[in-house]
């Protein structure tokens, strides 16, 4: 008896050490190690064929083998999704197709984290005025002192608002504005001139400038135009609160754009099929006191997809027969999911990079406080 006493304890002792090891190697943020380092604190001390041991190793492994840190990576290029969407979505309305589009587009990368400038002036002492001015505001900031050199710039470069001066030699500032706003309408284009007309105001502003600064100028007044021009350019940025809903009957498409739109982003897939879901715990887990328990089903979502910002399908939202807008709302809403709870695991897990696309064939039964917040795009059989 005491030999196979021995092997059991040799057993433990190797198990909790590989595991220590693993929790050590494994790059999980802090909090969670310390979760982790808690328990397997507790099962040093724990006879192995206590249930509760087992329910402990389970809890490790889960905590250990999420993604915490692991992305895809996804690239958002408009046109490559444009293209993904036109391609075998014949059936989707080119206005469905918009409103996935401006959707997306906020996912992408936002330059707004370092806003890009451009400075486009023959002056050398203006520039550099300008250039001190906006780098002290935490602008990436390119010159250039001609219009010819700016043009080139914008053939490779984009940005998120050009300051430029209207007379220049060759290529005038008209010339930039125009090259500016045929590539991206959304770049801001700030005009400055030692000299100007209301015809030339007219007709800058006809083709689409921001602002026009007359110089001599005071930097004050730049950097007021500056800021606001920045202001304007984040309130039309999309926002990541408002979550797509595929609405329309089965067999219409619904699932394959999702796949399509995780494809074009370069992310993963994964489907829950909420109509299967009996309460409330099945999404926000269950506390490891109570039988059985599990993380829910977006954890084990994100498990199976082995990323922090798959694509998640979350079908038929109005088939569940129960309202689960509670414990939906924690899972989609934008400065609270950072920190989502499942009672399982009982540390917060960061569910704002994933994309959350739900489904439903008809709005009728979807709960009201879901619905403010559903981007609705309509499938037609």
């Amino acid at each position: 008896m005491g030999f196979f006493k021995k092997s059991k304890e040799k057993i433990k002792s190797e198990t909790l050490k590989e595991l220590g090891q693993t929790i050590a190697s494994t790059g999980i943020p802090s909090n969670v190690r310390q979760a982790a380092d808690y328990e397997l604190e507790k099962l040093s001390g724990m006879d192995p064929a206590l249930a509760e041991y087992s329910t402990g190793i389970t809890y490790i492994n889960y905590l250990i083998r999420l993604p915490w840190n692991k992305k895809t990576g996804d690239n958002p290029d408009p046109g490559r999704v444009a293209r993904g969407l036109a391609e075998g979505h014949y059936g989707l309305s080119e206005s469905s197709k918009e409103k996935v589009l401006e959707y997306l587009a906020g996912w992408a990368p936002l330059e707004t984290d370092s806003p890009r400038i451009m400075i486009v002036d023959d002056e050398e002492m203006v520039r550099k005025h300008l250039e001190r001015l906006c780098k002290k505001e935490n602008y990436t900031v390119t010159t250039t002192s001609n219009g010819r050199e700016a043009i080139k710039i914008l053939n490779e470069s984009s940005f998120d608002i050009i300051i430029t001066d209207l007379k220049m030699p060759e290529v005038s500032g008209m010339d930039v504005l125009e090259k500016a706003k045929k590539k991206n309408p959304e770049t801001l284009v700030i005009m400055i001139t030692g000299f100007s007309s209301g015809k030339t105001a007219l007709e800058s502003l006809e083709k689409g400038v921001f602002r026009f600064i007359t110089k001599p100028f005071k930097l004050e007044e730049v950097r007021s135009v500056i800021n606001e021009a920045f202001r304007k350019k984040m309130s039309k940025m999309p926002s990541k609160w408002s979550v797509l809903c595929f609405r329309g009957p089965s067999e219409t498409g619904k699932a394959k754009l999702g796949k399509s739109i995780a494809e074009v982003l370069e992310r993963k897939f994964t489907r829950i099929p909420l109509g299967t879901l009996k309460d409330e715990t099945e999404i926000t887990g269950c506390g490891r006191k109570d039988a059985g328990a599990l993380p829910g089903c977006i954890i084990e979502a994100i498990q199976r997809a082995e990323s922090t910002d798959p694509v998640l399908m979350l079908d038929g939202l109005d088939s569940t027969g129960k309202d689960f807008s509670s414990a939906l709302l924690k899972v989609l809403e934008p400065g609270k999911n950072q920190n989502f709870i499942d009672h399982y695991l009982n540390v917060p897990f960061d569910l704002s990079n994933v994309i959350f696309i739900v489904t439903a064939d008809t709005a009728d039964n979807i709960p009201g406080p879901l619905m403010d917040h559903l981007e609705v795009i309509d499938f037609i059989g």
